[in-house]
């Protein structure tokens, strides 16, 4: 038999039986909603997408011809230097950003740029430790570098892609360098022969 006493239907709890409610402190620091309290300021802020403050990239065509050149040594009239091919020409693309947001990390540049004619050979990524501006959200900032090899060299008559902004309702396949945007404006040296 249990020592327990057993309760009739209508008859109070005796005191003993009734468990104490004693609220748990708050630890130091902490409100009652997990953040630290000198965060409280933030509690009611909306959540929104990050806002782009700073985002900038360049892309850059290095062609390479292939061609070998040496000092000459000789009589008067000889050539100063010759040249001979020593492989075919290739081109070496580079594409360096620097992306800012300010709550939340921004809009990175894939590197696939969706050629067949493009192989990645190099990426850096170099995010920055976010900053924390004056109404307490985190700027972050990411710089990076890909680097790729094309197996065709673009010629006299090809287009140069560069890319378009995350703001910019333009597909980056519009943005292009063309023949048409090089004129001649360059001289060259004129120099007396021995």
């Amino acid at each position: 038999m249990s020592d327990h006493p057993v309760l009739q239907p209508g008859q109070p709890t005796p005191p003993s039986l009734t468990a104490p409610s004693v609220p748990s402190p708050p630890s130091p620091g902490i409100t009652g909603s997990g953040r630290p309290s000198s965060f409280d300021h933030l509690a009611d802020r909306p959540v929104t997408a990050p806002i782009v403050t700073q985002w900038g990239a360049e892309v850059s065509y290095e062609s390479f011809q292939g061609i070998g050149k040496s000092p000459l040594a000789g009589p008067p009239g000889t050539p100063f230097v010759a040249t001979w091919v020593i492989h075919q020409p290739y081109t070496l693309k580079t594409v360096s950003f620097v992306c800012q947001a300010i709550g939340g990390n921004p809009e990175l540049p894939s590197s696939d740029t969706y050629s067949d004619n493009e192989q990645l050979l190099y990426t850096r990524l170099a995010p920055q430790v976010p900053q924390v501006n004056q109404d307490g959200l985190p700027i972050w900032t990411v710089t990076g570098e890909y680097v790729y090899v094309l197996y065709i060299t673009p010629g006299d008559t090809d287009t140069l892609g560069i890319g378009s902004h995350p703001l910019s309702v333009l597909p980056p396949e519009l943005n292009t360098l063309n023949v048409g945007d090089f004129k001649h404006m360059l001289a060259a040296a004129v120099v007396s022969f021995p």
